[in-house]
């Protein structure tokens, strides 16, 4: 009788259904912005884009004109499967239960103002890492990643732009439809100079490469960190990654130390969530050793 009455949209959520629910959210919202992971408010945000994605291939300065009916029918298939894809979410019968939960929770407290304090984003991240936990119990504590993830040309495109805003200074180029991306900015007095690429299969999953261009013995040991990043296909993970080498600099979060023991600077960079003085989840990235990183 207990199991029952958690599990009504009516009763009291704990915290793994209300996390969960949040993500659906979020998953749904980036299908119209999305950030990384594919679930339902990432849905609405990717829409934002299908009218530039539609109208892109005329922008081109490619004269040949049966390259720009591909890439024109292509994007207009996206956009289509895009839709698909958030109308089915929308119709969902979780999506449909999280509404009339947060329908009856209103109805019973009206006082929204506790919503100033929760953050908009990071639920799905939070659903997958307490899901990972869960899977890591089970296996005795071993590590568990998540890898096939799937990433729209629309999502890369926001993602970019909205990375792009937020750090101005970093010169950025792309090309083949922001398929493979060159980074570089000045570090303090080290330049520095990183290339992404986005493999994607035939049956839609992608796959990451980040390394950090050069023969310098920082330039090798920072690719070889980023390689070993966690969420290795979180491509809005990376992109933030990548950006804290301009943002975080100094010594070893571990060791307290500048050099290592080959006298390189701190070459890695890994991030934790901390609440903030107003009570809200941020995340913050710091500076590791390649031998003190855990």
């Amino acid at each position: 009788m207990a199991s029952n009455e958690h599990s009504g949209p009516g009763a009291g959520w704990d915290e793994a259904q209300c996390t969960t629910a949040l993500a659906q959210l979020e998953g749904l919202q980036a299908q119209v912005s999305p950030p990384c992971y594919i679930i339902i408010l990432l849905q609405l945000d990717n829409l934002r884009m299908a009218i530039p994605r539609v109208v892109e291939p005329f922008n081109s300065y490619s004269s040949d004109s049966s390259s720009i009916y591909k890439t024109f029918q292509k994007a207009i298939l996206e956009t289509q499967n895009d839709m698909k894809a958030f109308r089915s979410s929308w119709e969902d019968e979780e999506t449909k239960r999280v509404f009339a939960h947060t329908k009856e929770s209103f109805g019973k407290d009206k006082d929204l103002s506790p919503m100033a304090k929760m953050p908009k984003y990071g639920w799905v991240e939070k659903e997958a890492e307490m899901g990972k936990s869960k899977e890591r119990r089970k296996s005795g504590g071993e590590k568990v990643e998540i890898h096939d993830v799937n990433l729209s040309q629309a999502e890369i495109l926001q993602l970019m732009e909205a990375w792009r805003k937020k750090y101005p200074t970093i010169r950025v180029a792309t090309k083949d439809h922001h398929k493979d991306i060159l980074i570089q900015f000045l570090a303090g007095d080290v330049k520095l100079k990183f290339r992404v690429v986005i493999e994607t299969a035939a049956n839609g999953r992608h796959n990451l490469k980040a390394e950090c261009l050069g023969t310098t013995m920082l330039g090798q040991a920072v690719t070889r960190c980023v390689a070993s990043r966690p969420r290795a296909n979180d491509f809005k993970h990376l992109l933030d990654m990548i950006a804290a080498y301009k943002t975080v600099k100094g010594s070893c979060k571990k060791c307290g130390k500048l050099l290592d023991a080959d006298a390189i600077i701190p070459p890695a960079r890994r991030s934790k969530t901390e609440e903030n003085g107003e009570g809200v989840q941020e995340i913050v990235w710091e500076a590791f050793h390649e031998a003190c990183l855990d």
